[in-house]
């Protein structure tokens, strides 16, 4: 997904990208390190149903 909505949307733009996300329909979400926008992902794929595979934390 491209940032486009940078001006918009200022430092929310990385969480409104991850609403776009979801409209694409993915069948399920890997997760991978990073910042706070990951669990973002993970909370909107949770409540839709979508399977999760989660590399976040170390085992």
């Amino acid at each position: 997904m491209l940032p486009d909505e940078s001006a918009k949307y200022g430092s929310a733009a990385p969480f409104e990208r991850n609403g776009h996300l979801f409209e694409a329909l993915p069948a399920g979400l890997f997760l991978f390190f990073g910042a706070g926008t990951q669990d973002n992902v993970a909370g909107k794929g949770g409540k839709q149903g979508k399977p999760l595979w989660d590399f976040q934390r170390a085992n």
